[in-house]
């Protein structure tokens, strides 16, 4: 089977009108939250400040948008550092059956890639990161097994050069050929390992998306160039990483008419999004029964024998996260914060993962771990089981997540998300550009030319 041929075909030849409205709908608004989560760790995450330094000194004069910082840059470093900045908050969008983060892996290489062409229309750009996600989460869904635990590579950089290199070269109108050669060159830029991005010490996990989109970038620019590879890289990346063990009908099952990526959950709240179910579960307790948080006695959070590996252990570090990527992954932490509040950016600055009332909060929390959930992490259901103070006994569980397809967030609560991020931008938006970028993006169908839209952000 010519799984690499095939897919390329589709990616290349596929237009705007052939993607379904609904999908073209949830791609225009990942699009906007996604423009919206990069702009806050420019001012907010010192390892970010780093990589903007190190980008205007690398770059050189470019005319893509280094989102945050008020410049343009060149197409590959913008791409990284825009990159870098869609996971730092952990607040992009995700796909909750697969774990996987489609637009950050799509929308910096597509946009920085347009901005270098000039011209391309807000449909090019929807098209571009629609058929980028898809093959993303068609590529994430293919193998055998359970991805983290059958298999060691962390999947969303494993497979996420992929999905940049697919949206780039969509902007690039690569032909078929092209598209097959920076696939094959995609191949050779997988990177990923599940143990280094998980360390407690490491920052990876917030900036990983930076590696993505500047390899997708490259590989897509190298193919316009006429740079050849293997005619084969999707079935050899299946060979050598994952021996084969990996379903070929699933991967091109409805391809060109199913998009993987119509599944999209957006996030209400700037942390992982398994955490999302318990927080929501501990607030409907307390919402239900109006409780305040001196009514709390004890929390109790069920979870798998996986979700409690990676998100209740090594319970030391778990309960008092040195990191802000690390706290956005504890259930500890998250859930505190819910208890508090409805979780926001300003909870997860460094200098307020100490903060006395969410450690108070930390100290009445515990988890079960129920054999009947599974051996995996997975964001449903989530249970949680609440003691009061006056000895009542409650409990609450959550299927579908807000955000999810099945619950989604309101129109509202999507403006307010990406109107909160840009009040974070390093020179400010004032609220009339503000409208206007709102309205660029809500209608992007009709932008002719992104310089309409890139234009007016931070």
């Amino acid at each position: 089977m010519h799984l690499t041929e095939t897919l390329a075909r589709s990616i290349a030849q596929t237009d705007y009108e052939s993607i379904p409205g609904a999908v073209r709908e949830k791609t225009r608004l990942s699009i906007l939250d996604t423009l919206g989560v990069m702009v806050p760790p420019s001012t907010l995450d010192q390892t970010c400040e780093r990589l903007a330094e190190l980008v205007v000194e690398e770059s050189g004069p470019g005319r893509s948008t280094l989102i945050g910082l008020g410049r343009k840059g060149s197409a590959v470093m913008a791409a990284y550092l825009n990159g870098s900045f869609t996971h730092v908050l952990d607040y992009d969008d995700t796909i909750d059956d697969l774990g996987h983060h489609p637009s950050s892996q799509t929308v910096p290489a597509a946009l920085a890639v347009a901005e270098r062409v000039g011209g391309v229309s807000g449909r090019e750009l929807i098209a571009a990161v629609a058929l980028g996600s898809d093959l993303g989460a068609r590529l994430s869904s293919s193998p055998t097994g359970k991805l983290g635990v059958d298999h060691r590579w962390f999947p969303i950089s494993n497979f996420g050069v992929f999905s940049a290199t697919a949206a780039a070269g969509r902007i690039l109108r690569l032909s078929e050929s092209q598209m097959i050669n920076a696939l094959g060159l995609a191949l050779h830029r997988c990177h990923g390992q599940l143990d280094a991005v998980a360390a407690p010490e490491s920052e990876l996990r917030a900036i990983r998306d930076g590696f993505i989109n500047k390899e997708g970038v490259l590989c897509a620019l190298m193919a316009e160039r006429g740079v050849r590879a293997c005619r084969n890289g999707i079935e050899l990346f299946f060979e050598n990483y994952y021996d084969n063990r990996f379903d070929a009908e699933r991967l091109l099952s409805g391809l060109g008419e199913e998009y993987r990526h119509g599944g999209v959950s957006l996030k209400p709240w700037p942390c992982c999004r398994l955490t999302h179910g318990y927080v929501e579960a501990t607030r409907s307790i307390l919402s239900e029964h109006s409780l305040a948080p001196t009514d709390v006695g004890r929390i109790t959070l069920v979870v798998s024998p996986g979700t409690r590996d990676l998100f209740c252990e090594p319970e030391a570090d778990k309960r008092a996260p040195g990191l802000s990527i690390q706290a956005k992954f504890s259930l500890f932490f998250t859930v505190a914060v819910g208890v508090l509040r409805a979780p926001r950016i300003a909870d997860f600055l460094p200098e307020n993962l100490h903060s006395p009332d969410v450690q108070s909060i930390i100290g009445r929390l515990q988890y079960r771990v129920s054999d009947e959930l599974g051996p995996a992490a997975e964001i449903s259901p989530a249970t949680v089981e609440l003691n009061t103070t006056d000895g009542r006994s409650l409990s609450c569980r959550v299927d579908d997540v807000y955000g999810h397809p099945a619950n989604p967030m309101s129109d509202e609560d999507v403006i307010e998300k990406f109107r909160d991020c840009l009040q974070y931008a390093r020179s400010g938006t004032g609220t009339a550009q503000a409208d206007q970028l709102v309205d660029r993006l809500l209608h992007l169908e009709t932008v002719q030319d992104l310089n309409e839209v890139s234009d007016l952000l931070p």
